[in-house]
């Protein structure tokens, strides 16, 4: 999806005011990919997905947006056939939805009021 993937570590361009710019570069594509499995640390250029060549399209945001909830949700089902018993998976994926729409909940509720920054700035 776009994603550079080789192994020079910086590229230094001009830019069209004829100032230098250094890039970095890299194995990101297959970094990205242990990335969103291990749900383990910021990637390659320590930005999470925010670095564009993390994160290059919106198709590939919302790609990864619903991996973030697929992978977790498939997880508790897998946990549900290890025990034998897929019944106390779904018991783990209600509590997890439970959660997360409270959270959600709570946060608009917060979003939506007025701070003393907005008194002090309208």
């Amino acid at each position: 999806m776009g994603v550079i993937q080789n192994f020079d570590a910086y590229t230094v361009a001009t830019t069209l005011e004829g100032k230098t710019q250094t890039i970095a570069q890299g194995p990101v594509a297959s970094q990205e990919a242990i990335k969103m499995l291990g749900t383990n640390g910021g990637g390659i250029f320590n930005a999470n997905s925010a670095h564009s060549f993390e994160n290059p399209t919106p198709m590939s945001n919302m790609l990864q947006m619903l991996l973030i909830f697929i992978i977790p949700s498939g997880l508790t089902y897998m946990f549900g056939k290890m025990v034998g018993d897929t019944r106390q998976g779904w018991a783990v994926f209600a509590t997890m939805t439970l959660l997360f729409l409270a959270g959600v909940l709570f946060i608009t509720d917060r979003s939506r009021r007025e701070t003393h920054a907005h008194k002090i700035w309208s």
